[in-house]
């Protein structure tokens, strides 16, 4: 049986999960705009193109729209597929 492998997700979209998984997963929609806009990517967009299992746009308790990455793990296969990881900041060494 030859299985279908899933469609190959953007350079771009990965930097976003990355960045999102570094932030703790449920950054403001205000906050994920403002910093990816820079960099040419439409976060909603993006996460339209996605499915709601993996991450999706919600209203946190205090009423504001927030990202939430629900599939971590999902997120860490695409990340690790585009060499994406970002360190910890106990993981990072100052070059001198």
């Amino acid at each position: 049986m030859n299985e279908l492998s899933p469609p190959r997700l953007p350079v771009e979209t990965a930097r976003f999960l990355a960045w999102l998984m570094k932030v703790g997963g449920m950054p403001s929609l205000e906050r994920c705009k403002r910093k990816w806009e820079r960099e040419g990517i439409d976060v909603e967009e993006c996460i339209r193109n996605l499915d709601i299992s993996v991450i999706r746009i919600q209203i946190s308790r205090s009423g504001e729209k927030v990202v939430k990455l629900v599939d971590w793990a999902w997120a860490a296969q695409w990340v690790s597929f585009h060499n994406l990881s970002i360190p910890h900041h106990g993981q990072m060494r100052r070059i001198i």
